[in-house]
């Protein structure tokens, strides 16, 4: 035989109090989308004055009307000079890698060699240094700069020392101690009076 459970019935309280709370949540709910739905509103209307402002700073910029157009006659084309560099400057090339132990070794020597030139040397030199992540756009710039060929910049290895001479690359073969550099450095200084 089935054995029964207690049926248990809810009093009335409870359910009219289960209502009541369901209408109080369903009332927060729907002032909740009003704000919201009044936010949406403003901030769309925002988003308008907005792009408005854009269109016309666009238009003010791209698309000039007659009275802001320049006059193509009155202006002169301006042919860009090329820099003097190396004409009385000793241009000094440095080709390192960061990770090249040599390059390492090199770096407080080359520095103390840097370090090491009086005020007068210093603006009779230019120290142009490349690290390999940035190669190639270092020879296009050194090319472009001192009107070089690229394939006349060579380089065997890191680090690649030398200068730039009359259109010409000349590595450096002596030894890395500052001393020996800055005897370099200086000669050159010398040679380009």
């Amino acid at each position: 035989m089935p054995v029964k459970t207690p049926s248990r019935r809810s009093s009335g309280k409870a359910t009219a109090s289960k209502t009541k709370n369901k209408t109080v949540r369903q009332n927060k709910t729907a002032k909740k989308s009003k704000k919201s739905t009044k936010r949406s509103k403003s901030s769309g209307t925002n988003k308008e004055q907005r792009l408005k402002q854009i269109e016309k700073m666009w238009d003010t910029i791209f698309n000039m009307n007659d009275n802001t157009k320049l006059i193509q006659e009155d202006v002169e084309p301006v042919t860009p000079m090329k820099p003097e560099h190396g004409k009385k400057q000793a241009v000094i090339v440095l080709i390192h890698a960061d990770w090249c132990g040599h390059c390492q070794r090199l770096k407080p020597e080359w520095k103390q060699m840097k370090e090491s030139l009086n005020a007068t040397e210093r603006p009779k030199i230019i120290f142009e240094e490349i690290e390999s992540a940035g190669l190639d756009a270092g020879l296009d710039r050194l090319s472009n700069t001192y009107d070089i060929k690229r394939d006349d910049i060579t380089y065997n290895g890191y680090p690649t020392i030398g200068t730039i001479r009359n259109k010409r690359f000349d590595m450096y073969g002596g030894e890395r101690s500052s001393a020996n550099l800055l005897e370099w450095v200086r000669g050159l200084i010398a040679n380009s009076k």
